[in-house]
């Protein structure tokens, strides 16, 4: 696995790095490298800004697993890709039910369901993943976000 860096004003390389580690060390190389990024960028940041930096939304590498495969099939923005989205995202949410993202994964592809497919949405079930995320993580963005979709009747 390898991470650069690159300026985006003029395209030049910041900075890159390699990584040879276990599938099963995901966690710890994304904990590694957004140190390095912000060592390398000689961030000065506080205790709670690293804290931040480094929260993982699981600690189970399955749900993980699960939650990137919702996320694969969630962005081929079809009526299929969805549907197949929330049954990953929801084995997600068994894996690990504290996790927000995962839930908050649910209440999207139900809004978008019913955006572009128009009556194949669900208001319930995106209400009540994305309270659910909410109620899990308060600071959210995502989460936050697609409960104002859904109490302004967006979806």
């Amino acid at each position: 696995m390898s991470a650069e860096l690159v300026n985006a004003r003029d395209d030049s390389h910041i900075w890159g790095a390699q990584y040879d580690r276990k599938p099963g060390d995901i966690f710890s190389i994304q904990d590694e490298i957004s140190n390095e990024i912000s060592d390398k960028l000689r961030l000065k940041l506080t205790r709670a800004e690293k804290k931040r930096l480094t929260k993982r939304q699981t600690d189970d590498p399955e749900a993980y697993r699960l939650y990137l495969k919702g996320r694969h099939h969630w962005n081929k923005w079809t009526e299929d890709g969805f549907y197949k989205a929330i049954d990953y995202f929801q084995q997600a949410v068994e894996k690990d039910p504290a996790y927000a993202l995962a839930s908050a994964g649910i209440a999207d592809s139900y809004i978008l369901l019913g955006r572009i497919f128009l009556e194949r949405g669900d208001r319930g079930e995106a209400t009540k993943y994305s309270t659910s995320a909410i109620t899990i993580d308060p600071n959210n963005q995502e989460a936050i976000a697609l409960q104002r979709q859904v109490t302004m009747g967006k979806n």
